[in-house]
């Protein structure tokens, strides 16, 4: 098999390298800038992204910062952390299902405090989102209530007995079908907590913020308003959460408002606090880097060792799998000796690792057919020796005789005497010929 060339096989290598260093670079370059990323995501690093907040907050020496990846049904509120969840749609406070209120006001009762920023452009309110967002909201909530019917049906399955399982859906009353379809979708924040959002087109950049005196933050060190979005409050709120225990849950407060229009408010609940502003320009890097406001951050945040950014709402999840378990692990080394087996056996595959045979294609080399006799000849010459040919001859001759008369037992005695005067003789003083026909002619009488 023909050998491949060390150098095309350097210059493949040295190809492929370059070409995984280029295509490094692209991802590594996407992912510093964080442009992949949705907007206030705290893993973006350009004017839109919210990264300036996190890695200020992380180099603080009492403060521990995190990112969340996992649904917040998973976490608990504890006394000491702050929940920040930047740039919502206003939408999503009537959406149980990308919003869940009771998961909030749990965190809060446990003693935390949720700070939560809307999205600072107009015309993103529950009655004006798009419409491919309203059908994938409208899927998600038949999807979720189909599993809930599906889990329902197979627990009542499972409780029913026998004399139960043999009824006709005709023989049900109408109260047990009406109980059996009903269903309880998860809580919006906006109904938990009977707060809403909406538009005020009349307000303008330009328009100034009036702050209350429970901020204890100067005016003058306050951020500038942008967004036009404004609270309302419903009517009547409740004020127990829906537990075993019920805890105290006071009215909101409102810190800052534009045009009368509450923008920033507050609750507390419990041990713990809910802030909602209207506006998520002031937390964006492109406004900390032009006019930070540090002291307002400090209050916003709270006296606080750990503060948690939630990515899940932007839509950065983590998905459980292979990749998750092998990092979680630490199991790179093994991907990476996979790498390298795969790379060998491509190349064990390729090129053999034994040296081929050169083929031996050379016209000097050629060995020309010969006859029988000349190869007799030949053969003769290599196994006998030439003062041994004619002792040799002689025995071969003599196996073959049958009847060994006296007479030619003289004879062979002549032939032997012939042999022997040969061999006392100089090596090339004659050819053999001559002597071994002398030695014939003596066999036979002749």
């Amino acid at each position: 098999m023909r050998r491949s060339s060390p150098f095309a096989l350097l210059l493949l290598l040295a190809i492929g390298l370059a070409t995984a260093w280029g295509f490094a670079t692209v991802l590594g370059e996407r992912f510093r800038l964080g442009d992949v990323y949705p907007q206030y995501s705290t893993m973006r690093t350009d004017p839109h992204g919210a990264k300036a907040i996190y890695t200020a907050l992380g180099r603080l020496p009492d403060i521990h910062c995190e990112r969340n990846y996992r649904p917040l049904i998973k976490l608990d509120g504890h006394r000491g952390s702050t929940l920040v969840l930047l740039n919502v749609y206003p939408g999503e406070l009537k959406d149980g299902n990308r919003l869940n209120g009771e998961t909030l006001k749990k965190w809060a009762v446990q003693g935390g405090r949720v700070v939560l920023t809307l999205k600072s452009e107009t015309g993103r309110l529950s009655d004006d989102v798009e419409e491919g967002e309203r059908e994938a909201k409208e899927k998600r909530i038949e999807r979720f209530i189909k599993e809930r019917k599906t889990v329902r049906d197979q627990k009542e399955d499972a409780k029913k007995k026998p004399e139960d399982k043999a009824k006709s859906p005709q023989e049900k009353s109408e109260k047990e079908i009406a109980k059996g379809s009903q269903f309880k979708l998860p809580d919006a924040f906006a109904d938990v907590f009977g707060v809403t959002v909406e538009e005020n087109s009349a307000a303008k950049d330009t328009d100034e913020t009036q702050w209350d005196s429970s901020v204890p933050v100067e005016p003058s060190e306050c951020p500038p308003w942008h967004g036009r979005n404004f609270f309302k409050f419903a009517e009547a709120q409740d004020d127990t959460i829906e537990e075993e225990h019920p805890v105290k849950d006071n009215a909101w407060q409102v810190l800052a408002t534009r045009k009368d229009k509450p923008v920033l408010i507050e609750k507390r609940i419990g041990q713990g606090s809910i802030v909602l502003a209207g506006d998520s320009r002031f937390l964006s890097n492109e406004e900390l880097f032009h006019d930070p406001k540090p002291q307002f951050l400090a209050w916003l945040i709270g006296n606080v060792s750990t503060v948690i950014f939630d990515e899940t709402h932007l839509g950065v999840n983590e998905q459980p799998g292979i990749m998750t378990l092998a990092r979680r692990y630490r199991m790179h080394g093994l991907f990476i000796g996979a790498l390298v087996l795969f790379g060998l056996f491509i190349w064990r595959n390729g090129s053999s690792l034994v040296p081929a045979q050169e083929q031996a294609n050379r016209t000097d080399q050629a060995i020309a057919g010969q006859s029988a006799t000349a190869g007799m000849v030949s053969l003769l010459k290599r196994g006998i020796p030439r003062t041994k040919l004619l002792q040799r001859c002689l025995e071969v001759w003599e196996k073959s005789l049958i009847n060994r008369s006296p007479a030619l037992l003289t004879r062979m005695e002549s032939a032997r005497n012939i042999i022997a005067g040969e061999a006392s003789k100089s090596r090339w003083k004659q050819p053999l010929t001559d002597a071994y026909g002398r030695m014939c002619r003596a066999v036979h009488g002749l």
